[in-house]
């Protein structure tokens, strides 16, 4: 199986949340309306990552014969199902600036929880997922 468009997806992730990241020790009310439409990139970058894996990744895996295979995906799927609805809440809370600057020290501490999560998570996928897939 091909992993390139995944890995190639992280990277974007990535890149965004670092992004992110660096807004969060500036001014964050004055930065917040770069920051919403990062998270606003950053929520349509994982939407696309989390389809691609719906469809394309995880039914497959699940139909394999390899119980540790299956175990890890199921796994996986779940954790992926509770970050989505975080993320989701979290998008909703603070799509726009003005929600934002309501409380910005509210939102840089539920932006780096929320980061430190999609960290780990792509992690585990980078690190514990994919090189099962590739052994296929």
């Amino acid at each position: 199986m091909n992993l390139d468009n995944l890995k190639r997806q992280h990277q974007e992730i990535t890149l965004l949340i670092n992004e992110i990241e660096n807004l969060l020790i500036q001014d964050v009310a004055a930065k917040s309306f770069d920051i919403s439409l990062k998270i606003a990139t950053l929520a349509g970058k994982l939407s696309i990552h989390l389809k691609s894996e719906d469809d394309y990744l995880y039914p497959s895996l699940k139909a394999s014969e390899d119980e540790r295979l299956k175990a890890t995906v199921n796994l996986f799927n779940e954790e992926m199902a509770n970050i989505a609805a975080s993320f989701a809440n979290y998008k909703a809370k603070y799509i726009s600036s003005a929600q934002i600057r309501t409380n910005v020290t509210q939102f840089i501490n539920e932006t780096r929880s929320l980061i430190s999560h999609l960290r780990i998570r792509l992690n585990h996928e980078d690190k514990q997922l994919y090189p099962l897939v590739e052994t296929l």
